[in-house]
């Protein structure tokens, strides 16, 4: 692409890694993922009696939320269970961020 249209503008790197973002979300279970200003709202499974709050994904994500990000909090309103986590700064922080929450794949020696 670079070689027929020039440098990709911000923008455009900003919507590939949104489109990135929203891929991850699904694949850990976030049902929506909103980042406004500095403050990411990610919202889990509407349905409370889902399978997925006792998975290892689910487990896995709450372990990265007490050891590796401060200031991250659950918040229960009405039917929606989210998470809040303040001060991330741009896009691609959250897309690292996501990414910590991908349960790491099991490997076997070989």
């Amino acid at each position: 692409m670079i070689d027929r249209f020039g440098p990709i503008p911000k923008q455009v790197h900003d919507l590939l890694i949104a489109l990135k973002v929203r891929w991850v979300g699904k694949e850990i279970g976030f049902e929506k993922v909103m980042l406004k200003n500095t403050q990411l709202r990610l919202y889990f499974v509407s349905n409370p009696d889902s399978p997925y709050f006792e998975s290892d994904t689910f487990k896995h994500i709450l372990d990265v939320i007490q050891f590796q990000i401060k200031g991250a909090r659950l918040k229960n309103v009405g039917t929606n269970f989210m998470l809040i986590i303040d001060k991330i700064n741009s896009i691609t922080e959250l897309e690292s961020l996501l990414r910590r929450m991908l349960k790491p794949s099991v490997t076997t020696a070989q």
